[in-house]
This record gives C-alpha cells, structure tokens and sequence, in this order.
C-alpha cells in the first residue's frame, strides 16, 4: 500500500506488521488529544438484563485505562480512519470508535489472553444488529522503557511495541466463525508507559 510498508507475517489469521502506520508526530498528537481523560478499561459480559447484547465491566484480567474518539470528530481522527479503510478493504459504518489504551508499568498493567470476536451464542443479538469483530488494527503510539509485548498465544508469536507501527489480523474464519488462533494478550508493562490504539472493523454476518 502507498506509504506504508506492509509485511505477511502469519497466514491463519491474516496477520501483518504494517510500519510507519502513523508518523511519531501524529502519535504525539492522539495521545495529547486524550490527556487525563483515560477511564479504567473494560472487557466484554453477558448483558443479564438483555440477553444477547453485551454489558461492559471492569475486570482483573484487564488493568489497563481506556477512551473512546468519536468518530471522524476531527481531521487527524479522519485520517487514520481513512488508512485503517484501506488496510480493510471496509466501509466507515463498518468501524467502531477509536480506542486509545494506556499502561502503566508502576502498576505492571496488562490483558490477559483474550479473543477480540465476539461468542456466538452468548451474544447474538449484538451480532445480528452491529456485526461480528471481524479485523483488528492495532496502532503503537507510545513505547514502554520494558515489557507491553504482544503475543499470541497460540502462534508462539510476540511483538514488542515500536511507536507508530501496527499488527493487523482478522478473527474470523473463512465460515466467519471465531479464529481460537488470535488469541492474544498484552503482557504486562514492567517499566514506562504503553499507549496503543485499537481499531475494530465489523461484519454482518
């Protein structure tokens, strides 16, 4: 693709090392944009309340702050909207908000292993109505001085995080079922900070 080098690294689950996905500039600038806005993260439950959609809670498997960008709310957000688009091959109603997630290593944050799909039966009315999580882009904004790798779990493959640069893989299998393959984990951060941005494409299914 124009501008960015983009390298195969795993066939079974799509995955590619995509450099230089962002200037450092820019990568300065998102996480600038955010400040002291970072909320703690959380992972995806069962709704009780409304059976099939999802609730968000906080949880020990995942330490780390968040926060969510609106969508195409400025033109830096615009643009990497449009790159993710490319990489893709989507549409924007297909992408999620931005996240921006942070680490900090003197709390030695981190999210365990964890699938990025969505369970079929635990949640298929959010399914039948936004779509599966079909690709995800994730975007190193800031380096941690010492751990905050990337791993997945079941490919033996770790990335340690370089500023600016990105992993993409797709969840699905090719009958659009989970992929058990992309389980991954963000080991946790020993010293510094990691911030990263995940972006999230949808499919109807």
């Amino acid at each position: 693709m124009e501008g960015l080098e983009v390298k195969e690294i795993n066939k079974e689950i799509d995955l590619k090392y995509v450099k230089g996905f962002l200037s450092p500039e820019d990568c300065t600038t998102l996480v600038g944009m955010v400040g002291e806005s970072f909320t703690r993260s959380k992972v995806v439950e069962k709704n009780e309340k409304d059976s099939g959609h999802i609730s968000l809670e906080s949880h020990e498997t995942r330490t780390s702050s968040s926060f969510f960008f609106l969508q195409s709310q400025n033109d830096l957000i615009k643009q990497v909207e449009k790159k993710a688009l490319r990489l893709i091959g989507c549409k924007l109603r297909d992408l999620e908000p931005l996240q921006l997630v942070k680490y900090e290593g003197s709390n030695k944050e981190k999210f365990d292993a964890h699938y990025d799909y969505f369970d079929v039966e635990t949640f298929k009315e959010e399914i039948k109505g936004r779509g599966q999580r079909y690709y995800t882009i994730l975007v190193y904004l800031l380096e941690p001085e010492e751990g905050g790798e990337t791993t997945f779990v079941n490919l033996g493959l770790s990335f340690k995080p370089v500023q600016g640069d990105a992993l993409m893989w797709n969840n699905l299998l090719p009958d659009n079922k989970g992929n058990p393959k992309t389980l991954h984990q963000g080991a946790p951060v020993i010293k510094g900070r990691k911030i990263a941005m995940n972006i999230w494409s949808r499919k109807h299914i």
